[in-house]
């Protein structure tokens, strides 16, 4: 086989173009789905974050908190915390 008849039958050949195709498109859906999947986790910590603020702040508005010291929150203890009085 000549190098004029390869060159030739490379223009007819079809095999392997659903591969190069899929090449080609793959990595773009890919990172399209799963794009669509941490914009989704993003919202779903954000709404989770702003509950937890929402609860807290209308729990020390209420006076249920009291006012806690510093130790007491590192420790997670956020119980009412003694009067000092």
């Amino acid at each position: 086989m000549s190098v004029r008849s390869r060159i030739k039958g490379v223009g007819r050949d079809r095999g392997g173009a659903a591969a190069l195709e899929f090449a080609l498109v793959a990595p773009i859906f890919f990172a399209l789905v799963f794009s669509i999947f941490e914009a989704g986790w993003l919202m779903t910590q954000s709404m989770m974050l702003d509950q937890a603020v929402e609860g807290t702040v209308r729990l020390l508005r209420l006076g249920k908190l009291g006012n806690p010291s510093q130790k007491s929150v590192k420790k997670g203890d956020m119980r009412r915390s003694p009067d000092p009085s």
